[in-house]
């Protein structure tokens, strides 16, 4: 059998030993959470790394003028070169599917879940989900060694590509918060995700391949529903290499998992309006109904009747962050008016005759009210945003 690189002992350290960062914040004093703070403490190989850092930082190396430099290794050249080619492309600043992201930090819809992360992760962005910030996709890593008959194997065609991104784990599958996301590593051609998208749909529906056809290292050339792709050979038993990587690879991935499903927790935008305008509308003696709104293009929604006063309809814009659609209607026999105020001030106003529509867009910033007025005066106050 081939030598796998890295060995898994090496991999496993690299993944769950604590980061270089998270040493050096610990030997500086820095606050950090209390159960990181105990298990730091308690682990003998931790301190062994404090005191080598320590070791370090305190002795002034020697550098012999006459010590020769010697030549950088081609491999490692190539790896430069193929980082620096990725920093420089131009990929598009939105989310889109194909792009390979690389995801430093674990945070959450609430800020950073100071989860300590030894080492960055690659994700292929596939499609958005319901819950704004978080699309659907496949952890992407560099060992490529360990590929296996469901790891879509990335070369020269899809270049620029940092080297962090060497094959797609179609058996591991993700949900991205984006927030998380520090960079784009990669953008994949149309073609070239419809090759991984095919390969994916076999990795759900296929038969798990002979288990005698295995040989880790190994690569396949092979097509699937017409594209041609590289992948590795299929697992073999209990002994291959290949289990034990998986393993490591699917734990390593909770920290992807985690903010996104934190955020699938949060309520949306919508969810929030609608329960201060229940909170409203009991105050006011008057109920809120619901009922489908027609289908408009891919668009669904709810049209809510707050008493015999109004009907709304609230859209979330799919492409940017805090902006509101609000359809608005006068269920009443005389004319009212809808005032947008921020901060105190009237920004926008739509004077309704009888049963007549509006179409207000809203933004979701501090202090946004919606107000509804009538000749007798102010009606109702909703926050919009606070």
């Amino acid at each position: 059998m081939k030598t796998l690189w890295p060995p898994l002992a090496l991999l496993e350290t690299e993944l769950f030993s604590p980061s270089d960062a998270l040493i050096e914040r610990w030997r500086s004093g820095a606050k950090l959470p209390a159960d990181m703070q105990r298990a730091l403490d308690a682990d003998p190989d931790s301190h062994t790394r404090r005191v080598a850092l320590e070791t370090a930082l305190s002795t002034d190396p020697e550098i012999g003028d006459a010590a020769p430099i010697p030549p950088m290794p081609p491999d490692l050249r190539a790896l430069i070169r193929q980082r620096v080619a990725s920093r420089q492309a131009t990929f598009s600043r939105l989310p889109a599917p194909g792009q390979i992201v690389r995801i430093d930090e674990v945070r959450g819809p609430d800020g950073p879940l100071h989860w300590d992360l030894p080492r960055p992760l690659a994700v292929l962005l596939v499609e958005p989900t319901a819950t704004r910030q978080v699309w659907y996709g496949w952890v992407v890593a560099a060992e490529s060694d360990y590929a296996g008959y469901w790891d879509l194997l990335l070369g020269a065609a899809d270049e620029p590509c940092d080297p962090l991104a060497r094959m797609v784990q179609l058996w591991n599958p993700v949900h991205v918060y984006l927030p998380s996301v520090s960079r784009v590593l990669a953008e994949l051609t149309a073609a070239r995700l419809a090759a991984v998208r095919a390969l994916a749909v076999d990795c759900a529906t296929a038969s798990e391949p002979d288990p005698a056809l295995a040989h880790p290292g190994q690569t396949l050339r092979r097509q699937v529903a017409g594209h041609w792709i590289n992948t590795g050979t299929p697992l073999g038993g209990s002994t291959d290499p290949r289990h034990a990587y998986q393993q490591l690879y699917h734990a390593y991935a909770a920290a992807v998992r985690e903010p996104a499903r934190l955020a699938h927790a949060q309520p949306t935008w919508i969810e929030i309006l609608l329960a201060r305008l229940r909170n409203l509308a009991q105050g006011l003696s008057l109920d809120v109904t619901s009922a489908p709104a027609p289908v408009m293009g891919e668009a669904t929604a709810e049209i809510h009747r707050l008493g015999d006063w109004l009907e709304l309809e609230l859209h979330e814009s799919p492409d940017e962050v805090g902006i509101l659609t609000l359809r608005i209607r006068n269920l009443q026999a005389t004319a009212c008016r809808v005032q947008i105020v921020r901060q105190g001030e009237v920004r926008r106003e739509s004077i309704l005759e009888a049963h007549q529509d509006a179409r207000i867009l809203v933004e979701a910033a501090p202090g946004t009210e919606l107000v509804l007025l009538d000749e007798s005066g102010e009606r109702l106050r909703w926050p919009l945003a606070e």
